[in-house]
């Protein structure tokens, strides 16, 4: 199981990241998987966590591209 200094490591490395970006969307995400991964450190000093339990939060792919979604129409009846 990961230490809490490896925890805290891994959100420092998301927050460089965030700050590295320029996508929105990307900027959140990663800071708040940093800051899901510092409360889990919190949480494992304070001696909460479980040795069974809690996997660190996956970082986001980088570079991901837009993905678009498409909009179903329904069906146009013939009256």
């Amino acid at each position: 199981m990961p230490s809490a200094a490896e925890y805290r490591k891994q959100a420092e490395a998301l927050y460089r990241r965030a700050r590295e970006t320029a996508d929105h969307s990307e900027i959140l995400t990663l800071i708040l998987r940093g800051i899901e991964l510092e409360t889990m450190a919190d949480e494992l000093e304070r001696g909460q966590v479980q040795q069974h339990g809690t996997q660190p939060p996956a970082a986001p792919p980088q570079q991901q591209p837009a993905q678009q979604q498409q909009q179903v129409q329904p069906p146009k009846k013939d009256d």
